[in-house]
């Protein structure tokens, strides 16, 4: 993924990150088509310091991931996801996994 689906692309800036994901997948009625539902934490800051882990942004998600491997492994998702701090009410997240 391309960081923290609940917020908007480069809301956060800095040299140093970390981001972790549990994501529960589980095919629905056939093996091709997975509903998922998680949450994420990250965060970003310009140096690898203290600052780096005073605060942390999560999100939780819910969507669909489509697998294709018949040919080549190709993976799509699109789904809802929520930041759990903040005042956002979420946004729709889709793409290439």
């Amino acid at each position: 993924g391309a960081g923290l689906r609940g917020y908007k692309r480069y809301t956060f800036e800095g040299n140093s990150f970390y981001y972790a994901s549990a994501i529960y997948q589980r095919p629905l009625r056939w093996d091709w088509l997975r509903i998922m539902a998680g949450v994420e934490a990250g965060n970003v800051a310009y140096k690898a310091n203290s600052e780096l882990f005073n605060r942390i942004s999560t999100d939780a998600l819910v969507g669909l991931r489509l697998r294709f491997s018949w040919f080549i492994a190709l993976e799509f998702e699109a789904g809802w996801a929520v930041p759990l701090s903040g005042n956002s009410k979420g946004r729709v997240f889709g793409g290439r996994h």
